[in-house]
């Protein structure tokens, strides 16, 4: 049997290692680029998340309130349209929410059309992330007596 004895020409030249470490920094790169679009998504997911949960609570609020007096549920408002933004009857202003201060809320309630006590609710929560210019949610509910 033969030994195999090392010689000068064996190993990697520097165009081959340099080669590979290009290689490896477009695929380094590559894969920071999907990390921080990962974690955008990630956080658009839980704002929106919180939008839905802070637009649950108000509306879980205004039906308890009228379960105990639906006439104090009124509108004062004559016309109103959470999509257009026009004529909220209540607005929480950024940071007026506790705990929730990149988030504002617009509360629109109007006299549903039948039966004749009956409430159309919608509830629109707003929130800036940097990521662009305001997002919102709008919650939609009617509640009769």
């Amino acid at each position: 049997m033969k030994e195999k004895v090392l010689s000068a020409d064996d190993g990697f030249t520097l165009i081959e290692v340099l080669i590979g470490i290009f290689i490896l920094s477009v695929a380094l790169l590559t894969l920071s680029g999907l990390m921080t679009s990962t974690i955008r998504s990630t956080d658009f997911g839980r704002r929106t998340s919180e939008a839905a949960n802070l637009a649950r609570e108000t509306m879980e609020e205004i039906t308890r309130k009228a379960a105990l007096n639906f006439d104090g549920i009124v509108d004062s408002v004559a016309s109103s349209d959470p999509v257009a933004g026009v004529n909220p009857d209540v607005v929480e202003d950024y940071g007026a929410i506790t705990g929730h201060s990149s988030f504002r809320r617009e509360t629109y309630i109007t006299d549903g059309p039948m039966p004749v006590n009956s409430k159309d609710i919608a509830v629109k929560i707003i929130w800036n992330d940097g990521i662009g210019s305001g997002h919102n949610t709008i919650f939609r509910t009617h509640i009769a007596r």
